[in-house]
């Protein structure tokens, strides 16, 4: 683990010198596909678009093997089912590998089941409660799209639900002339209220740091859990202009909070902004297991106008009383980003691993502030705002997410909710 007084001579090295190196950077290429499934009947077609790391479109330059075949064109079909992994080139560049799945052709979905993220709501209007259609064969795969939902029998406008009605629901989707089994939730009064706990986990790493993929594992292990406990963020730093310049770096926005955390070494993940977290997924999950909140988040992240708009509101228990000021700090982050992993000690994977996927990257903070803005909550224990995030040339816009995080006057966070662009969380 590098010592953290190597990272502030970086600070001064890149206020001094920042990137103006005279090296061309490499091209890298992030393969992207319009579908990762697909019928195996010759007819239905994946397309394909490559794009370098600030945005550019290679697609029509790009050179694209399926299975290490080379196809002629961005787009396929097959009639063969199975998995397939497809890669792009631009002259010594290669992307990302994607695999598309493709389904055989008499194959059809026969039944559906409804997942909901929850199975109590708060009857204020506000709180929501998230719901996903899956081939019952398939559950664990990707959500059905084309799906309408109901409550009670009345349809829903999109794939959420919540009322102003206390008592008992029962959702259900349909599919096409397919209807999953009813799934019964609770909407109850304030009493009732039992906001879900997320747990942040903000990871300290760079591209140039040996150790840092194993931290990368754990974090990926937490947000996977089914529980949906965690959350996270990745916090990028160069380390120094011999060793390489972090294409994620953001040093300068999170300066203040690196100084307030006292990072000492890199990987360093940080749970709730309270100690450093342990590197090992089971145990982390151990924790936090009785982990409880007295106050939680709602949020909503759309697009409009080129910009990422989040709209969330934070609402207390009845019997919560906070000692001193409370802050909130909103942070936009990107997904998919691809970036080779220099000096990884993954001697089986290669040094450096090429193009390794980044996700939860850090690009804004509202007000340019990781420590929080104050707050006070308003009628019925609720705080609501909306704060919309100018979009750099270079970040796709879809690939994007934002993170509420709530914190005491100690700086530790007491809740915090994510949600990607499109995306809606409830309390």
């Amino acid at each position: 683990m590098k010592r953290f007084s190597s990272i502030c001579l970086l600070l001064t090295t890149l206020l001094l010198v920042g990137c103006n190196g005279s090296q061309k950077p490499k091209t890298q290429l992030t393969l992207s596909a319009s579908s990762l499934t697909m019928v195996a009947n010759g007819e239905d077609k994946v397309t394909f678009t490559v794009k370098d790391q600030v945005g550019q479109d290679y697609t029509t330059k790009a050179t694209f093997k399926v299975n290490d075949q080379k196809i002629d064109k961005p787009e396929w079909t097959t009639s063969t089912p199975g998995e397939y992994t497809v890669v792009a080139f631009f002259g010594d560049n290669k992307s990302n590998e994607i695999k598309i799945v493709a389904r055989e052709a008499g194959a059809k979905i026969t039944a559906i089941v409804l997942k909901v993220d929850k199975t109590i709501v708060l009857a204020d209007g506000v709180d929501k409660i998230t719901l996903k259609a899956h081939d019952a064969a398939n559950p664990e795969g990707e959500a059905l799209s084309n799906v309408i939902f109901f409550a009670d029998g009345k349809k829903l406008d999109g794939n959420t639900f919540s009322t102003k009605t206390v008592g008992k629901v029962k959702l259900k989707a349909q599919y096409k002339e397919l209807v999953s089994p009813e799934v019964a939730v609770s909407a109850v009064t304030d009493d009732g209220f039992t906001p879900t706990a997320h747990v942040l986990l903000e990871d300290w790493t760079g591209t140039w740091c040996p150790y840092c993929p194993r931290a990368h594992v754990v974090i990926e292990d937490a947000i996977k859990d089914p529980e949906g406990k965690f959350i996270s963020l990745a916090y990028h730093v160069s380390y120094s202009s011999t060793q390489g310049i972090d294409p994620f770096d953001v040093v300068r926005l999170i300066a203040p909070l690196y100084r307030k955390e006292g990072i000492g070494g890199f990987p360093t993940i940080r749970a709730n902004r309270t100690y450093n977290a342990v590197q090992d997924y089971a145990k982390l999950k151990g924790q936090f297991k009785d982990l409880k909140a007295e106050l939680g988040i709602t949020l909503s992240v759309k697009l409009d106008n080129g910009k990422v708009v989040a709209d969330y509101s934070v609402r207390r228990k009845n019997t919560f009383a906070p000692s001193g000021e409370l802050k909130v700090a909103v942070a936009l982050y990107e997904n998919d980003l691809h970036a080779d992993q220099a000096n990884a000690v993954f001697p089986e994977k290669g040094n450096p691993i090429r193009n390794l996927q980044f996700d939860r990257i850090l690009r804004a903070y509202k007000n340019d502030n990781p420590l929080g803005d104050a707050f006070k909550f308003g009628g019925e224990h609720i705080y609501t705002a909306q704060h919309a995030f100018s979009m750099d040339s270079s970040w796709t816009l879809n690939n994007c997410g934002v993170a509420v995080i709530v914190l005491d006057d100690k700086g530790r966070v007491l809740n915090a909710q994510s949600a990607n662009v499109g995306e809606s969380k409830g309390y």
